[in-house]
């Protein structure tokens, strides 16, 4: 069975499956790197919720990323 065929047969499935061979399909993908995982959203989550960090938006991210570039 060739790509093109996969592809076909795969656009056949209803919704759920479609979903869960994609899924697993990724499950099976290495991340890229610089990519965070579960494990550092927690994180980065529970640092924000008990105040260790103080959250930007993406305006002032920008910004610092800019002066940076300027300095």
């Amino acid at each position: 069975m060739t790509l093109d065929q996969l592809k076909q047969n795969a656009l056949t499935l209803n919704e759920n499956d479609r979903c869960e061979l994609a899924a697993s399909l990724l499950d099976t993908l290495h991340p890229p790197i610089g990519e965070s995982d579960d494990e550092e959203v927690d994180q980065r989550e529970q640092e924000m919720d008990n105040g260790t960090v103080n959250p930007i938006t993406h305006e002032e991210l920008i910004q610092r990323v800019k002066a940076n570039r300027n300095s």
